[in-house]
Parts: structure tokens; C-alpha cells; sequence
């Protein structure tokens, strides 16, 4: 039987319960601080050492050992980012955080794990203006509004989401795996035939290089510079993207905007030179815009440019990345340096029509894995959603 419903006042709350309120955040805890700024240098995988909030999804390990006793977390508190994904952590009590976190003291007769549910819905519905990060300001978490039901209807619904949500976590974790043992599997593939080709059983020798083992007889090997030529592409800056300009812009991960000219016309590979996914390949065509943040490679007379990408995927180039530096990033230099091998023309034509076959059907597979994961985490917000405002109601009651 349905209960009488009334309008919130709230836009994303929308009706709740005649028996609830609504409330704002900032009612509902006893004051904010922000966390330490704690260098790489104290980040640490020892699990003696303190549990450390950086913003990320979740927390790591750090052995600093200034950070103020007064800030770390007790058993009442929320932490929220500051930065980035609006994440909310419900904290381990003596834990650190970092600047870029907000740790909220909630005050008492208080439901934390309810709060949490529905203040992360609450943010969720909130659209921040930002060129390149989204800021979550203290003032911004405190205007939050959301639906308060009575505090014995509030510990039901958050102890039914946490057996809920760990169900559908369950769910999203082993699709996960799934999809990563399918990008392995892919990335085997390719790197199978890149060095072995694909005519089955050969004379094979060996290329003295060990990322490639033995190749064909009729193979030989050289440094990747004799291959392709590689080079940077130009800086741009982020105001000058708009989403009427004519051009593509691509950076190393991909497509970023567009832009009113461009700076390469052909077809080529980019590589990702900085950043988080420094290594990774796309094979674009036409007139477009390379960023710094991409290498221009132009295959050389020796190399089928499908062949090539293939190749380069084969290669790992990840592993070559400088992660000493402020920014992970890749040296052209130290890359076309690396041996790897010369296919016979004709042969690269085969092995790469082979891989463009297997590689698509591997691609659809992960494609469903990820449309799987896409309406996993839509039904989980919907399931969190349609219970804290109240629209359903907790089994058994």
C-alpha cells in the first residue's frame, strides 16, 4: 500500500514522505576543516602505516608523521573532495587526509551512512562551471539539501542499501575482472602475432631481444626509428577548444574538442607522450590538431601503418614511461631506440587483417561489458536514489 507523498521543494528530491523534512548539510555537522598537503614522498604500501584520503577512490597508505592529532578522523566523521569526482568517504576513525579533502564532524543523532547516500545524490545533481577541474567548496557541500526521514527509518534504509549496493558491487567487480581478462587476452593476441605472425608452425630463431623471444627465420630486427619517424605535436591551450570549431584536436588520450585550423593532414598514429595513459595508440586520418601531449608517428616505407599500430601496441610502449619527472611522460628519443621487428611488407598486410578481425570481435565483447557496467552503476544510483527520498520503501515493512 502506497503512503501519501508531498513535494520536497527540493528539484532533485522531488516528493517524499507526508511524515519527512528536508534538511541542508550544514545543519547537520559541527564544523569543516581541510586536510594536510602530504608529498609523494610519504605515500607508502606498508599496512602499519596510517590510512591516508587523497581524493581518489580509495584511500592508500601514508607514513607521515606531522599530521595534526586534532584533524585525524573520528567514528562521526564524513570526508568529502574538494576537487575532481565529488566523491563522500565514510572514514576509518584516525585516518589522514589530504588538502584536497574536507572532513565534515557530524554531529550526534546523526544516521552517517545515511547522510552519506543521499548527500552523494544530492552533489550529484549539481553542475559546476570548470575549464579544467570541478571544485566542490566547503560552502557548496553545506548548501546540499536532503530528504530527513525519522532517525529509526534512516538506520533501515542505510543498513538495506549497504546490503543492496554490496550485492550490485559484486556484480560490477566481477565485470570488471572480466573485462580486463578480456583486454589481456587481446593485448597477448596482438603481441603473438606481432612477433611470431600468423602462418602457424615456422623455422623460428632467435632475435636476441627479450621482450620478443624468437621470430620467423625470414625476420630480422632494428631499432623502431628505421619504422616510423616520430615527433611532437604543438601546444595549445585549452580556451582556444570550442565545440564549433572545424578541426579535431586530439590529445595522447584521445579526442579532446576542436579548433578553427589544424597543424596535421594524412593518415598517421598518435601516442600518448604525458599524463596517465602515456603509450596508448590511435590511428587518425584527415585534417586535424595533435597536442603536445602526442607523438605524430608517420610510418616509414619499411611499415604497413596498420601493421604499425599493432606493433606499437605489441611493444608496451607504457613500460618505457618516465615516472620520475613532476609529469609521467615518454622520450621520443628513448622509444624509437627500442628494438622491435622488420616484417616482410606483405606479411605485415596478413597479420594485420588478421588482428583487425580479432580485435573486433574482442572489442565487442568488452563493448558489452561495459554497457553491463554502464547500467549497473545507473540501476545502483537509481536504487539509492528511489530509497533515500523515500519513494520506496525498505522490504518488510
Amino acid at each position: 500500500m502506497s503512503r501519501a507523498m508531498k513535494d520536497s521543494g527540493v528539484a532533485w528530491i522531488g516528493e517524499i514522505p507526508e511524515g519527512w523534512k528536508t534538511v541542508r548539510f550544514k545543519y547537520l555537522h559541527n564544523g569543516m576543516n581541510t586536510g594536510e598537503g602530504i608529498d609523494k614522498e610519504y605515500w607508502s604500501t606498508d599496512d602499519q602505516d596510517a590510512i591516508f584520503y587523497t581524493a581518489g577512490l580509495e584511500p592508500i597508505r601514508t607514513n607521515y608523521g606531522d599530521f595534526p592529532k586534532w584533524k585525524y578522523t573520528k567514528a562521526s566523521d564524513l570526508l568529502l573532495a574538494r576537487n575532481g569526482t565529488p566523491y563522500v568517504y565514510l572514514p576509518v576513525e584516525g585516518a589522514c587526509y589530504t588538502d584536497h579533502i574536507i572532513r565534515a564532524s557530524l554531529k550526534e543523532n546523526t544516521i552517517r551512512e545515511f547522510i552519506r547516500y543521499s548527500l552523494q545524490q544530492s552533489i550529484a545533481s549539481v553542475v559546476v562551471d570548470s575549464v579544467s577541474l570541478a571544485t566542490w567548496s566547503a560552502s557548496l557541500w553545506d548548501e546540499q539539501a536532503i530528504a530527513w526521514p525519522p532517525l529509526p527509518e534512516q538506520s533501515r534504509i542505510a543498513a538495506f542499501l549497504d546490503r543492496r549496493c554490496a550485492e550490485i558491487d559484486r556484480v560490477i567487480a566481477a565485470t570488471q575482472s572480466t573485462m580486463e581478462e578480456y583486454k589481456k587476452l587481446k593485448q597477448s593476441i596482438i603481441t603473438e602475432a606481432v612477433t611470431h605472425g600468423v602462418r602457424g608452425e615456422r623455422k623460428m630463431k632467435d632475435s636476441g631481444v627479450e621482450w620478443i623471444g624468437e621470430i620467423p627465420e625470414e625476420w630480422s630486427v632494428l631499432e623502431l626509428k628505421f619504422l616510423c619517424d616520430m615527433q611532437a605535436g604543438k601546444n595549445l591551450t585549452s580556451e582556444e577548444i570550442a565545440p564549433e570549431g572545424v578541426f579535431p584536436v586530439y590529445g595522447g588520450n584521445g579526442l579532446r574538442g576542436y579548433y578553427s585550423a589544424c597543424n596535421v593532414n594524412g593518415d598517421y598514429l598518435l601516442v600518448g607522450r604525458q599524463g596517465a595513459l602515456c603509450g596508448n595508440v590511435h590511428h587518425v586520418s584527415g585534417e586535424f590538431w595533435a597536442t603536445e601531449h602526442a607523438i605524430i608517428t608517420n610510418p616509414s616505407t619499411l611499415s604497413n601503418i596498420r601493421f604499425l599500430f599493432y606493433l606499437l601496441h605489441g611493444m608496451n610502449l607504457g613500460q618505457y614511461v618516465n615516472n620520475t619527472a613532476a609529469q609521467p611522460g615518454l622520450a621520443v628519443s628513448q622509444i624509437q631506440a627500442v628494438r622491435t621487428c622488420l616484417v616482410p611488407l606483405e606479411e605485415q598486410d596478413e597479420i594485420a587483417q588478421y588482428l583487425d578481425k580479432k580485435c573486433a570481435e574482442i572489442d565487442r565483447l568488452i563493448e558489452a561489458k561495459q554497457q553491463l557496467l554502464t547500467q549497473l552503476e545507473a540501476y545502483k544510483k537509481s536504487v539509492i536514489y528511489e530509497y533515500v527520498t523515500g519513494k520506496r520503501e525498505v522490504p518488510g515493512e
